[in-house]
Order: C-alpha cells, then sequence, then structure tokens
C-alpha cells in the first residue's frame, strides 16, 4: 500500500521506533492518536535498477515528500502565528531523541486549530517547516546552540549536508530565492539546480542522488543553522 493511501488527517508524526515508544511507559498524545512511524528512506530512497526506472522513481518520491511539505508548511506558519518560539524549541533538541517527541507532541496539543492543516509525516518535515517558516518571516533565527532539522549527513551515499552547508554560506541569496518558490514545483527544481550549478566549490553535482525537496530540505537546515550562528 502506498503512503500517501495511508495518511490520516489531524496528526502529526514524530520520529521513533515503535520499541522506543513502548520502553517509555505511558503513550504521549501522538501515539494515542494512533501515528505510526514510517522510515524517511521512503523518501529519499529509489531504485538504481535501470536510469529510466531511476528517473520515474525519483519523480514519484519528489511529488510524496513535496505533498507532505507543503502541509508541513501550512502547519509550521499556522503555529509560527500562535507560538513564534516553536521552532526554536523544536530544533533545539536532536531528531528521534525523547525531547523530540515530547515538543511535537505538545505543539500538537497547544495549536489544536492548525493541527488539521497537516497530516501524518515524519518529524523532519515538521522540523523542516518550522525552520523554514522563521527564515522567511525575518532571515533571522534564535542565537542558542541548536541541534537543527535533523536532515542525514549522507542521503544514497551523497554528502548532502557538507555541501549544502557550504552553499548556505557562499550562495544564501539563491536559498532564499528557493524558500519562495512551492514545493515540488517547477520554480523549487530550477532554484535548486541552479543553486548547485553554481557552486561548484561545494562539492560534487549529482542532483540525480536526492531529489529537488530533500535538497531543499537540507538547504533549509544549513542555513538555519548557519543564521542562527551569528
Amino acid at each position: 500500500m502506498r503512503f500517501s493511501q495511508v495518511l490520516l488527517a489531524g496528526t502529526l508524526l514524530a520520529f521513533a521506533t515503535g520499541a522506543a515508544a513502548q520502553s517509555r511507559g505511558p503513550k504521549s498524545y501522538l501515539e494515542r492518536q494512533g501515528t505510526i512511524y514510517p522510515s524517511l528512506e521512503s523518501y529519499v530512497g529509489f531504485s538504481d535498477r535501470t536510469l529510466e526506472r531511476e528517473a520515474a522513481s525519483l519523480a514519484n518520491k519528489n511529488a510524496l515528500i513535496s505533498y507532505d511539505y507543503r502541509n508541513a508548511l501550512r502547519f509550521a506558519s499556522c503555529v509560527d502565528h500562535f507560538d513564534r518560539a516553536a521552532a526554536d524549541r523544536l530544533l533545539a533538541v536532536s531528531i528521534g531523541s525523547t525531547e523530540d517527541q515530547r515538543v511535537l507532541s505538545r505543539l500538537a496539543e497547544r495549536n489544536g486549530p492548525c493541527v488539521a492543516k497537516v497530516q501524518r509525516m515524519h518529524s523532519l518535515l515538521i522540523r523542516a517547516a518550522l525552520a523554514e517558516v522563521k527564515l522567511r518571516a525575518s532571515g533571522q533565527t534564535a542565537t542558542a546552540r541548536l541541534a537543527g532539522v535533523g536532515v542525514p549527513a549522507s542521503v544514497n551515499g551523497y554528502p548532502l549536508k557538507a555541501i549544502t552547508q557550504c552553499q548556505a554560506v557562499t550562495r544564501p541569496d539563491m536559498v532564499n530565492s528557493l524558500l519562495a518558490s512551492e514545493p515540488g514545483s517547477v520554480a523549487e527544481r530550477e532554484a535548486v539546480a541552479r543553486i548547485f550549478a553554481q557552486s561548484p566549490q561545494c562539492g560534487p553535482i549529482t542532483m540525480g542522488r536526492v531529489t529537488p525537496t530533500v535538497a531543499r530540505l537540507a538547504l533549509v537546515d544549513a542555513a538555519y543553522q548557519q543564521r542562527s550562528a551569528r
């Protein structure tokens, strides 16, 4: 069954495993709502059998993650309206940690009107969306030390984190232009392509390893941390 077929409006997804959830004792708010925990690989992984199949799979993955990320941005915009410090609280803790689960659960409980705007998804998307909304609003972030969004250092063997950290420093205006685009749009794809094409000093330009929206998440992570360090 496709992941998109089991999405359930009105819930958030914290990044955890069933075993870890059981070991914590009483179920959290999110767990009581019947959430599940899909793997990030459902977004960033794709088959390497043939070029055609790889391209088709990559397109499907980007459509899926872009749809979810658009919903995450709607949720984040709503939360930011009521609670400007929400992003800082969540991004101060590591993704997948018990504290990550607790903060996400409290966000859902405290921002009831916003929950209907988001569907069940990976914690990474919620964290990235909150960071992006903060970046769009002012270009500035908290000065406290942050764990960040939580994008993996390597995706499909591609050193995405190191490359995007370099790009956030050398191409900040292009990153801002990317954030003005709609996830999954032609504008997003073109903005990501421009950033990678014009920053060869940052690393190998092999965008076939990640989707445009996954690259966007990594750039949001890098930009948020870089601007917080100012």
